[in-house]
């Protein structure tokens, strides 16, 4: 029946129901009911004094009612994941593990260190909200709830498209391998692809490089720095330097 978002931490949400106030700190993942000495449990206004978002003022058919939270003990901190590249956002201390959005809690005043890492074919390109640094480490005081993204980008002279059917695009070629049916050709663009290749899979299938972003073929080789590996199966080489 009403909605309120904290204008300094977004991911501290309210709502208004006809079964009283919910409270969320970690962007709508959980909530808990705050309508302790309300004597109406009605809402149907929430609005929060944007000077001072610990005190919510809430509307109800009996009246208005003024709430303040003390938040004491732990802080809830949200990731969020922006771009389209292939990633992974840790924390030390533990709690922060995810490759899409995710929250967790920390202690009140501790130090809480991020670690973006980009995956294959993709770049970190810098934090936003309570980090604002461009390299894939940063810390945050957790003395209230904070919210924190990191943008990931794809790097795409390291795509690779792999001709099944419909033709799917991968950033890896591994990952590509993995996906190809037996008989089918993988093509992957014209750069170096710094990973290993293991072919494990008892597929045959043909690796063909020297692409350009449209796929056309171009005079130039793609080139894997890195140890290829066929276990199982067969693999045809075309294009592609090995060093």
């Amino acid at each position: 029946m009403a909605l309120a978002i904290d204008p300094l931490q977004p991911a501290r949400l309210y709502v208004g129901t006809s079964d009283g106030v919910y409270r969320s700190r970690n962007a709508g993942a959980s909530w808990v009911p705050v309508n302790t000495d309300l004597t109406n449990t009605v809402f149907n206004n929430l609005a929060i004094n944007p000077q001072s978002p610990d005190n919510l003022y809430a509307g109800t058919d009996g009246g208005l009612f003024w709430i303040t939270f003390q938040d004491t003990g732990q802080y809830y901190l949200t990731y969020t994941k922006n771009g389209a590249g292939h990633r992974t956002v840790t924390s030390n201390p533990p709690g922060i593990d995810c490759t899409g959005n995710c929250s967790a809690q920390f202690d009140a005043n501790s130090q809480v260190n991020l670690h973006a890492e980009a995956d294959n074919g993709s770049s970190f390109t810098g934090w936003t909200g309570a980090c604002t640094d461009i390299t894939p480490d940063c810390t945050i005081t957790m003395d209230a709830d904070k919210s924190v993204a990191a943008r990931f980008e794809l790097q795409t002279e390291h795509m690779v498209k792999v001709w099944n059917n419909p033709p799917w695009i991968y950033y890896s070629l591994r990952t590509a391998y993995i996906a190809a049916d037996s008989g089918n050709e993988i093509w992957a663009m014209a750069t170096e692809f710094v990973e290993d290749l293991n072919c494990d899979k008892g597929k045959a299938v043909i690796l063909k490089g020297g692409y350009d972003s449209s796929f056309d073929t171009s005079t130039v080789f793609t080139t894997i720095n890195g140890v290829l590996t066929v276990g199982k199966g067969s693999l045809i080489l075309k294009e592609i330097i090995i060093y």
